[in-house]
């Protein structure tokens, strides 16, 4: 067997085979979706060490279409990362689903089948194929929220994420089929062969691929699922692995893959791509300020990370795409970790409600230092893995000339540093409720995984050295992307008293807040209500900048408010008025029936004249 097909095939029939399972068996589920994503994982990290391009190819579909599959650098990058975040969320929900209500056998069975899509997505070497596995995870993003069961508006949630990626998801066929159809092959080693520069349809079809991998990233407007998710309590290993680490790892990879492999970008596309960055990296970030919500907030920052890798990849040179990569590659890893705190402290006081958590570090002291690493990695703070990735990709902006997105960024940074203070204070460092005294560290099998990419987060730190010259740099080369400076290190410079200069601001923030409202909580709500930010999050809360509840409120519930009257008007016609008349003619003829025959032959003479009558004048006799 080709080593290709294991992390395809061995998830989706685990997967099959623990649907078949009865509800009620012990460890069987667990063990079988943790042996399963373990045994993919290290298919892919073999595939990764090969020197080789791995492929296997096989007709389907007829009209020459192949099944075709390849491990080329960029793709053994993403399904390294992909099935490793697949293991630990599965190790991760073997401790976590214990206190929760909803089903483990659909859990785990969603999550080795969304594993499974996952690797065949960055492995297809077919656009037809990869639109296979790329649509089908949108199934899975759907049952995952339904069988959930967060809150009680789970079910409405998962439509609309249901809705929102299908339409965005069309956009990406639509997209497929023009490239396919422009460059004369769906095959995308034969499209590589000869890049389609962006304009006329090719300009058309990136702009809608585009809007298929903005999504799959959940930037906006494209995120508001998530964040309902977040505040609907959704399970935390869900966010975690999907929204938070898996989808972002996909997106990337098809951003890169697309716009280098594939196309050769103009400058208008290229401003493009890093002004949507900026404005997802900043609006998201302001966003999360005003939540109280554990799961919220970090769902906020999650879409927030996403600006970061599209900046990256718009400045179109070595630098700034090896940025935006790491970025993409910190967020799988700090942005899991956090939403498994997350877990782990709901797993525990049952509630994300920042208001009645306080003092946990003294209960959960595992959890806590998690959270923190995690939180000063995603914050920017040297010497943590995030820190790097926001050099490196500050200096491909400034390369590309663009010094003002060199300052979006940093300032994303602070307002990041900004809320997680907010949260990580109100939530281990202040003082104790009657929620936090019942709380107690969370069991291994939840401590492990967070501690895993708390221990990557150090390790992809400290100057960058190790992910940049064994992941990035063989990208880049791949990629035919040439670079003259060294990417790896720390840069004693300006840059670093920036971002020194940004954690001080954030920390001033942070106090000044505090200080006024006297609850951690609430400590930044003095700038909520700021002349022009307090209208802005006005807005946000009625939705006004959700563009699914729009059309909803909009077009879709008027227009089925229209077809329901019509539906009620076609019954009425069609059943209730023939009813009406139909009694009421049979209730004047039972006056006529009394019995009476002179009564009778009055009615048939009459009739009979009136018969004879028409008749005559209209020629019936001849």
């Amino acid at each position: 067997m080709n080593i290709l097909l294991i992390p395809i095939f061995l998830p989706l029939f685990t997967a099959i085979f623990i649907l078949l399972v009865s509800e009620k068996t012990k460890y069987l589920k667990e063990v079988a979706a943790i042996m399963a994503s373990f045994i993919s994982f290290l298919s892919a990290l073999t595939i990764f060490l090969s020197s080789n391009i791995i492929a296997y190819s096989l007709p389907w579909a007829g009209y020459s279409f192949d099944f075709t599959l390849k491990a080329d650098v960029l793709g053994k990058l993403a399904l390294l990362f992909a099935t490793g975040v697949s293991f630990l969320a599965a190790f991760y929900a073997a401790g976590f689903m214990k206190k929760r209500t909803d089903s483990a056998k659909w859990f785990f069975f969603n999550l080795l089948f969304t594993g499974s899509f996952s690797s065949g997505a960055v492995l297809s070497d077919n656009l037809l194929t990869m639109l296979f596995f790329w649509e089908g995870l949108v199934i899975f993003l759907y049952t995952f929220l339904v069988f959930a069961k967060g809150g009680r508006n789970s079910g409405a949630i998962a439509m609309k994420a249901f809705i929102i990626n299908a339409v965005a998801n069309l956009c990406f066929l639509i997209g497929i089929t023009i490239t396919g159809f422009i460059a004369g092959s769906m095959n995308m080693t034969e499209i590589h062969a000869g890049k389609l520069a962006v304009s006329g349809w090719a300009f058309a079809a990136y702009l809608l691929l585009l809007i298929g991998i903005v999504s799959k990233i959940e930037g906006m407007p494209f995120h508001t699922w998530m964040t309902d998710a977040g505040a609907d309590g959704a399970n935390s290993t869900f966010l975690a692995y999907v929204p938070g680490a898996l989808d972002k790892i996909l997106g990337i990879y098809m951003l890169v893959r697309v716009s280098i492999y594939l196309y050769v970008l103009n400058g208008v596309v290229q401003a493009l791509i890093m002004t949507l960055g900026v404005v997802v990296l900043l609006f998201a970030a302001m966003m999360a300020l005003a939540q109280k919500n554990y799961k919220k907030l970090l769902a906020y920052i999650a879409v927030s990370q996403s600006g970061y890798a599209l900046l990256g990849v718009g400045t179109m040179n070595a630098t700034g795409i090896a940025g935006g990569l790491f970025y993409a590659l910190n967020n799988a890893i700090y942005l899991f970790a956090l939403f498994l705190t997350a877990g782990s402290v709901e797993s525990q006081s049952e509630t994300s409600n920042m208001a009645k958590l306080g003092g946990l570090w003294k209960r959960m002291p595992a959890t806590t230092l998690v959270f923190i690493i995690a939180a000063l990695s995603i914050s920017s703070v040297p010497p943590f893995n995030g820190f790097f990735s926001k050099e490196i990709l500050q200096r491909g902006i400034l390369e590309a000339g663009y010094p003002m997105f060199f300052a979006a960024v940093e300032l994303g940074s602070i307002i990041t540093l900004i809320a997680l203070l907010k949260l990580g204070h109100s939530v281990y460092f202040a003082k104790e409720t009657e929620t936090s005294l019942r709380c107690k560290e969370s069991g291994m099998f939840m401590i492990i995984p967070m501690f895993i990419a708390a221990i990557l987060c150090l390790f992809f730190g400290f100057g960058a050295k190790i992910p940049v010259e064994h992941f990035l740099e063989p990208v880049l080369s791949y990629l035919a992307l040439e670079h003259a400076r060294t990417i790896a290190g720390f840069q004693m410079g300006n840059l670093l008293l920036i971002s020194v200069a940004g954690i001080i601001v954030s920390i001033i923030s942070h106090v000044v807040g505090y200080g006024i409202t006297g609850k951690p909580y609430k400590a930044t709500d003095y700038l909520l209500y700021a002349p022009v930010l307090s209208k802005i999050y006005r807005m946000a809360e009625h939705k006004v900048f959700d563009p699914y509840e729009q059309i909803m409120k909009s077009s879709v519930w008027p227009l089925g408010q229209f077809f329901s009257k019509l539906d009620s008007l076609t019954d009425y016609l069609t059943f209730t008025l023939p009813s009406f008349v139909s009694n009421s003619l049979s209730k004047m003829s039972q006056k006529f029936h009394r019995g009476s025959y002179v009564l009778y032959m009055t009615i048939t003479i009459i009739g009979f004249l009136v018969y004879m009558a028409y008749v005559f004048s209209f020629g019936g006799i001849k």
